[in-house]
């Protein structure tokens, strides 16, 4: 006798025969657990930072927390320590220190009134300029990057005055 089916039919009833018969049912039997495993493990820490260098000259540093740059920890392979360095002669340095690039800085000048710090940067974007405005608080210095700077990858910040040696 010969079936009416049309052509791939059979393909298909193969198929479904397979895949059903394929899927256990699991009901009143003991399904197998899988192997005991170790406690899950925490992730290392990262790295620390590698120390600044001495300064080249006289100024006033303020240190930046690690948590500030804690988003990019994996980029940089280890804490990401900053610094801005307010030197005697109305220069500035924003200074990092990562395990990936080192040593590296940011430089221009500053301006100052009453609590307020204006900073002017040698760098800039391609969307523009940078700037950042600094508020003194006692030996703290509040940071707020402009959205240029923000898009760079700065990241606004409290600054704690480091005391001199």
């Amino acid at each position: 006798m010969r079936c009416a089916c049309r052509p791939g039919t059979w393909a298909l009833i193969a198929f479904a025969m397979i895949t059903s018969t394929s899927c256990s049912d699991v009901t009143g039997s003991v399904a197998a657990s899988p192997p005991p495993g170790l406690p899950p493990t925490e992730p290392a820490p990262p790295a620390p930072a590698p120390a600044f260098p001495p300064l080249s000259r006289p100024g006033v540093v303020y240190l930046g927390n690690d948590a500030i740059y804690d988003a990019l920890v994996s980029f940089h392979q280890s804490k990401v320590a900053s610094r801005y360095v307010l030197y005697d002669d109305s220069t500035f340095a924003l200074q990092f220190s990562t395990l990936r690039f080192g040593f590296f800085e940011y430089t221009g000048r500053f301006t100052r009134a009453d609590s307020r710090i204006a900073f002017d940067w040698v760098g800039s974007s391609s969307a523009g300029p940078w700037g950042a405005i600094g508020t003194m608080r006692g030996d703290s210095l509040s940071v707020a990057y402009s959205l240029d700077m923000q898009m760079a990858d700065f990241i606004d910040g409290v600054y704690v005055r480091v005391p001199e040696p």
